[in-house]
């Protein structure tokens, strides 16, 4: 079993800088894309892990006093809104997931293999800016 990150851990690094926070939504990404498939959905099921707000610290730094995210002060969300997170590929992703849960195929699973990878660059790419 693929030991994940932890809401605790998703937390101080949201709490620790832009950076981290970045870094550490980089890494929820790149373990996503390394889970087998059937390991993934199981634990998604069991809301281990999720795509969601609540597993992204970049969220969590840019929560407002009323627990939303504010995504256009988040440096992934450019500006905008929750659906142009990543430039859009975030909702790439959603959408390859939820293709997958519904049709559990080895393409469907490519397709959001792909997907949860592009977000990776896309974070990755925010980090390189920063330096």
């Amino acid at each position: 079993m693929v030991a994940y990150l932890t809401l605790t851990q998703i937390e101080e690094a949201a709490k620790t800088s832009d950076k981290a926070a970045l870094e550490c939504s980089r890494l929820h990404w790149e373990q996503i894309a390394t889970w087998l498939p059937k390991a993934f959905i199981k634990a998604c099921f069991r809301q281990e892990v999720s795509i969601k707000s609540d597993h992204c610290a970049c969220c969590h730094r840019y929560q407002t006093q009323y627990h939303e995210t504010d995504c256009r002060r988040c440096p992934l969300g450019a500006g905008a809104t929750e659906l142009k997170c990543c430039n859009g590929l975030w909702v790439k992703a959603n959408d390859a997931l939820i293709g997958y849960i519904e049709l559990n195929t080895l393409a469907n699973y490519k397709k959001f293999y792909y997907a949860a990878k592009a977000v990776e660059r896309y974070i990755a790419a925010r980090i390189e800016e920063m330096e």
